[in-house]
């Protein structure tokens, strides 16, 4: 699943260069989060009736279209600006801002490549602004969901899902879906953005006082892995997992999301747990300030702080009907946040601006 897959490049690249679409949606060739945005993003104009929208890792061959960065990492290309052709009309999403990060330095120079950029909360827009963008030319629209593959399960399809994944019909189940190391391979070294050292902190602190059982969905989660089994703490890997209707069944094996990170962009677990039917326990970050209201939607904790994290787990753990108002108001607010629904904000605020004729 490396950078460098070049029969996907080159496949992308004849395509680009037969295939006119006017809207192209630039990813990483890694089949993970941003690749499979872009293909939300896709479905969810296509469903509003909204332009066609093509996918693809490589820029070459693209021309007069209007072309969709979809990571701050697609933008830059052997330690520089990737460079599109001049008829073409560039968005860049940047998701989140690591304070200190070499590429960071590539910052000012976006901005005369750019049209427009885009990112999903207001923390990232005040980051950006500080780091020297132009406030007018950055749209704050968040990520969206598909409420008809991320929905609650029946009481069936949990204890047969947990009966599958081996997890005692009497645990806690606290499920953590995401990438926190660092490369593709174990990932031994942690991302500390992601927040793995706070989330293998709480789960200890929180299994004094419960049955704690982790689920682990996505790759390179080595370093969680390892810390969990020198703490004594039962979990289960599931490991990388392609596609969005493969992730939407784990969620059904939970009692709490748990998002432990220090830095974010969305996460899209966030609307995935609230689709789901799960009560969420988060840090401050991301789109959290901007979607969530403590006690109501989720249990914020505004310092990163495994003691408080772990006491909402047991809170949790020991209220269930708090849990059940929590999931309950979650369904409430994503409504609001459905595929279709976003991609038309994405399409009136970023794609019409730069082609009135899409």
């Amino acid at each position: 699943m490396s950078w460098k897959t070049p029969s996907l490049l080159l496949h992308n690249t004849a395509v680009n260069a037969l295939n006119r679409t006017q809207l192209v949606y630039l990813t990483e060739p890694a089949d993970w989060v941003i690749r499979e945005t872009g293909r939300a993003l896709a479905g969810g104009l296509s469903s509003a009736g909204g332009p066609k929208m093509r996918i693809s890792a490589a820029t070459w061959g693209i021309r007069n279209s209007v072309i969709h960065f979809g990571s701050l990492h697609t933008m830059l290309w052997q330690q520089g600006i990737r460079q599109v052709h001049s008829s073409n009309r560039a968005i860049g999403t940047i998701f989140h801002l690591i304070p200190g990060a070499a590429r960071n330095q590539h910052l000012p120079a976006l901005m005369d490549s750019l049209q427009l950029v885009h990112t999903a909360c207001t923390l990232t827009k005040r980051a950006l602004i500080e780091s020297g963008m132009a406030g007018e030319s950055i749209r704050v629209i968040p990520l969206g969901v598909d409420p008809a593959v991320y929905s609650p399960a029946s009481d069936a399809q949990r204890d047969s899902l947990r009966e599958q994944s081996g997890i005692p019909p009497d645990a806690f189940v606290v499920g953590s879906f995401q990438k926190d190391g660092i490369g593709w391979e174990a990932g031994m070294a942690p991302k500390p953005e992601k927040g793995p050292d706070v989330l293998v902190a709480t789960i200890v602190e929180a299994a004094k006082h419960l049955p704690i059982h982790v689920l682990l969905v996505g790759p390179a989660r080595g370093y969680v892995m390892n810390e969990l089994e020198r703490c004594d703490i039962p979990y289960t890997a599931i490991g990388h997992v392609s596609t969005a209707d493969m992730v939407a069944q784990y969620y059904h094996a939970l009692d709490a999301y748990l998002i432990s990170s220090r830095i974010e962009g969305g996460p899209k677990a966030l609307l995935e747990s609230w689709a789901s039917g799960i009560p969420v326990v988060t840090t401050n970050v991301g789109m959290v300030p901007d979607l969530a209201e403590h006690g109501r939607s989720a249990l914020v904790s505004q310092e990163i702080d495994p003691e408080t994290l772990a006491e909402s787990l047991v809170t949790l753990a020991r209220n269930p009907s708090l849990a059940q108002r929590l999931a309950s108001f979650g369904r409430v607010v994503v409504q609001a946040h459905a595929w279709p629904r976003i991609a038309g904000q994405y399409y009136d605020q970023l794609y019409r601006p730069l082609d009135p004729t899409l």
